[in-house]
């Protein structure tokens, strides 16, 4: 004898309403349009079990009513049929093709309530346009009375695109303003320290130190100090590279090119930047200097 399917539900009523549940939806969806008579037979419950049942899945739009069908017996008054509701709940189903994307709406019942069809067409980015226009007359040849619409697949990935594409512009330009910071921090001390200086540019230029030497000195004391900090900029780059990985597309955190390009731009701008103090030094009077001190 086969179980019952409510057997070792125990008396949790609302385990056995969801189980009892279940099992009458699969009923109509593997067997189709059935009768009372039939469910009532086939779930071993009584008719008036069966009537509530079949009341709260037809509140749920899952089940509707279907013309009355004859009993198992061939006999006796007909009874009511129940099959699944025709715009019930539904799935999703796709088929990806090398070629294509077909997307369906099926209902339970099997029935598909709805299908779209994607052609991908490949094409040279410089021949997009015409490549459209070419889809669309041949698309309209064989369906005169379609509609179809023909997008570049920049334009449907155009939303996804969106936020990563803010997120990169934001970080350009807070990287963008902490560059701006640093030159300006580094300017400020240079220019201090030559100020504070000025009486030792003095005396070297008294004693014949030349325009290109006193540039030399200025702008390689602080380069030194830029080049120590994009050392220690790249080492700490690479080591915590992983936490950023995600965020990243086509390029590696210790992409060497990268880093290279980072670490020159750095040292450019700060050589920039030590420029207009190491020409003021130069400019330092030594009969001025010397008298000031």
């Amino acid at each position: 004898m086969s179980p019952s399917p409510r057997s070792g539900l125990g008396t949790n009523q609302e385990a056995v309403r969801r189980h009892n549940l279940g099992t009458l939806l699969r009923h109509v969806h593997q067997r189709g349009t059935s009768s009372r008579a039939e469910l009532t037979k086939g779930m071993g419950l009584n008719r008036s079990t069966i009537a509530g049942l079949v009341a709260e899945l037809e509140s749920l739009g899952a089940v509707a009513h279907a013309e009355a069908v004859g009993t198992s017996r061939g006999a006796g008054r007909p009874s009511v049929g129940v099959r699944i509701a025709p715009d019930g709940p539904f799935v999703v189903a796709v088929d990806l093709g090398v070629d294509r994307v077909v997307v369906a709406r099926v209902g339970l019942g099997g029935t598909v309530l709805q299908r779209a069809e994607t052609i991908i067409v490949r094409a040279a980015p410089e021949e997009g346009r015409s490549a459209a226009q070419e889809v669309k007359v041949a698309l309209h040849e064989v369906f005169p009375a379609g509609l179809p619409t023909v997008t570049t697949m920049t334009a449907n990935l155009e939303g996804e695109y969106r936020p990563w594409r803010l997120g990169a512009t934001l970080f350009s330009l807070l990287g963008l303003l902490a560059l701006l910071v640093a030159v300006a921090g580094f300017y400020s001390t240079t220019a201090y320290g030559v100020g504070q200086r000025t009486h030792e540019f003095g005396v070297r230029k008294a004693l014949g130190a030349r325009m290109p030497d006193v540039l030399k000195q200025v702008v390689g004391e602080g380069l030194r100090t830029v080049a120590l900090g994009v050392i220690l900029g790249a080492a700490l780059s690479i080591l915590s590279g992983r936490l950023i990985v995600a965020l990243l597309y086509g390029v590696e955190p210790t992409d060497p090119s990268v880093l290279t390009l980072v670490s020159g731009t750095l040292l450019l701008v700060a050589a920039l930047a030590a420029l207009v103090p190491a020409w003021r030094a130069t400019r330092v009077d030594p009969m001025k200097a010397l008298a000031a001190d």
